[in-house]
């Protein structure tokens, strides 16, 4: 599984509206419920629960708030670079701007784990962060992300 088919391109965006982290996860946990044919309020909830467990924001103002649903088959995700950065209670501290949402199926466990550290890795790749920081356009933003 590749990048690009848990994010398409239309699941790119940068200047994201979000006014807090609950507001940011609610807001794309529906879009995406809804696009994969999932319950959204089923959704919703996982990925408020996963987050209770513990922040997903991961430093460097990045964050990937996901939830395994027994629903889904494949993954499927957005990835987004907001217009201001929100508190997300990241490990170090820092406000985060490039949040990747993700669904992965509950059933499959090597699939899941394995697009969270692709996505995980993306965020980490200097070169990758830096062409997700300056990109100007939603399409030079997802290819900074998909594309190695």
């Amino acid at each position: 599984m590749q990048l690009h088919d848990a994010f398409p391109a239309s699941h790119a965006s940068i200047n994201y509206p979000a006014n807090s982290k609950s507001e940011l996860i609610r807001d794309l946990g529906v879009r995406l419920c809804r696009v994969a044919g999932v319950d959204p309020k089923e959704c919703v909830q996982a990925l408020l629960d996963r987050e209770a467990l513990g922040s997903t924001g991961m430093g460097d103002g990045t964050a990937i708030p996901h939830a395994r649903l027994a629903a889904l088959r494949e993954p499927i995700g957005f990835v987004v670079r907001l217009r201001k950065a929100i508190d997300f209670e990241a490990i170090d501290g820092r406000p985060v701007s490039l949040v990747c949402l993700l669904l992965l199926p509950a059933g499959n466990a090597t699939l899941a784990s394995e697009t969270l550290a692709k996505a995980s890795r993306r965020f980490r790749d200097p070169v990758a962060l830096k062409g997700l920081q300056n990109a100007v356009s939603n399409a030079a933003f997802h290819q900074a992300f998909v594309t190695r």
